[in-house]
């Protein structure tokens, strides 16, 4: 059995680094023939809790964003109602605009036809 580096191996703080800053299988090619099998597999077990990590921390911030926002149809939703609720409210205001312009519109004309003027 292959021993695991721990923290206090004197090559762990310099293969977590090369692992944090290398995510191609292009990066570590050149070192699969150099490297010992020992080696290969603490490197390989190394990406494997940084992915890990990772994974975990992108599920912890989509579970507080989906807390926080709700799911997809959830804010779908939001944004549709929002829409329509604004739609609805320019249409009250236009529909209140309407009679008084219509007023206008007929005391202009009634000027219009006072001074003589066709329209």
């Amino acid at each position: 059995m292959l021993p695991i580096w721990s923290s206090t191996h004197p090559r762990y703080q310099s293969m977590q680094q090369f692992c944090k800053m290398h995510n191609k299988v292009e990066d570590y090619q050149k070192y699969f023939r150099k490297w010992t099998d020992e080696e290969m597999a603490n490197t390989a077990l190394t990406l494997c809790y940084q992915t890990d990590a990772m994974i975990h921390k992108t599920l912890l911030h989509l579970e507080k964003e989906f807390v926080e926002q709700g799911g997809l149809k959830e804010r779908m939703y939001a944004i549709r109602t929002g829409y329509r609720q604004a739609q609805d409210a320019e249409l009250a205001s236009l529909r209140k605009e309407v009679p008084a312009l219509r007023r206008e519109v007929a005391r202009l004309r009634a000027l219009l036809e006072k001074n003589g003027i066709g329209y």
